[in-house]
This record gives C-alpha cells, structure tokens and sequence, in this order.
C-alpha cells in the first residue's frame, strides 16, 4: 500500500460544516466501497485541524476516492473553510503494530 497525510485547518466558523461533510463521506465510502483504498479522519486537539490518512493500492493509478461523490464536496468547498493551505505528504512506513493491516 501507498500510504499519503493530508492536513488542513477550518476556520472555527466552519467546524460543523466540515464535521457534517466527513460522515457524509463514509456514508458514501460505504455505499461505493471503492475497492484499493483506506482511509481515516482525525481532528486534532485544537479542535479546528484535521488529518486524513489514505492507504491506496500499488496498482491503483488513480485515487479511487474521485469516484464518490461526497469526497468531491468535500475537497471542492475546502479552499472556502480552510485557514492556510493543505498539505498532503507521502508517508513511508518504517514499522507498524495493528495499525496499518
């Protein structure tokens, strides 16, 4: 697996918005099952930035969450809610404990 972190912090009068549009997200990961992907979702403690872990299949050419349509609301509407930009790093796993199987 490729795995990526996204990062991102909402403005405070955002918080709900972005809360509502990451269930809605699962919601459709559920219903789509989008097959070569992981992923969660974490709010950090200062309770406005958020982190998104992604595990995507070596063969997968494209990020399969372009096919749900609650992602794309999700990354559309962002530069509108965010403070600074987002930042998306690859991560290269050195060691793991039931966390990433």
């Amino acid at each position: 697996m490729r795995h990526h972190m996204v990062r991102y912090t909402v403005r405070p009068d955002c918080v709900a918005e972005q809360e509502a549009l990451i269930l809605a997200l699962y919601e459709d990961l559920e219903r789509v099952r989008p097959s070569g992907l992981g992923h969660a979702s974490f709010r950090l403690d200062d309770q406005l930035s958020y982190v998104h872990l992604v595990a995507l299949a070596p063969n997968e050419k494209t990020n399969p969450m372009l096919e749900v349509p609650a992602f794309r609301a999700l990354r559309d509407g962002l530069g509108r809610r965010a403070v600074g930009a987002r930042v998306e790093t690859a991560l290269h796993e050195v060691g793991s404990f039931r966390m990433l199987s």
